[in-house]
Formats: C-alpha cells, structure tokens, sequence
C-alpha cells in the first residue's frame, strides 16, 4: 500500500534482479478475474527496451531469471493469463513501433 503500480514495478524489479530500469513505460492494465482469496486480481503491466548486461541480474526472487524471443516464448509452458498478457503485449503498437534490436522476453521464474 502507499505504491503507485509504477512504483511497484521499479521496486519489485530491482528487489527481483538488483537492476533499475529508467525507462519503464506503462503498457496496460488488466483485469483478469478473483483471486484465491476473492479479491480482483489486477496486473500493471509495464515495459522496457532498456539494454541489460546479462551479468549484472541478481536472481533475489525465484530460480532464474532468463530472456527468450517471442518466438520462444510462444513455446513455454504458462497459464492463460500469462500468454494472453504477453501476446497483447506483443501484438501491441508498443512492440511494433519500437526502434530497436528484436526484443526478447524475459521472465523471473
């Protein structure tokens, strides 16, 4: 509490990879139904195309922490909001638009 959702995924990036983003964008909000508990279950969902040094991730938070391709990606095993989450994101003007190398996903697992 007290957090705006930006805020949180600065935090909650930097306690996870020990890494600050300064060009986190906002993408969308979804909501993607209740929760165990009941409660609405909402994900800010926030991007970057800042390049990372691979060797500076900290894994502080879950096993790995790994890039793959879109292409990739499509490929892993995730529950359904995660993949309709991605690939909003992935069809999205955000992706599209974007200047740079392909991009690659990444996950804290």
């Amino acid at each position: 509490e007290g957090e705006s959702p930006r805020q949180t995924a600065q935090r909650e990036m930097l306690e996870e990879t020990a890494l600050e983003l300064q060009e986190m964008r906002y993408f969308r909000s979804f909501e993607l139904g209740t929760g165990a508990r009941g409660h609405l279950v909402t994900w800010h969902v926030f991007f970057s195309f800042e390049a990372v040094d691979e060797a500076e991730i900290e894994v502080n938070e879950g096993l790995a922490f790994t890039f793959w391709s879109p292409e990739e990606a499509a490929g892993l095993r995730m529950n359904p909001r995660e993949r309709f989450v991605l690939g909003e994101f992935l069809a999205s003007d955000h992706y599209a638009g974007r200047n740079r190398e392909p991009a690659r996903a990444a996950a804290a697992v």
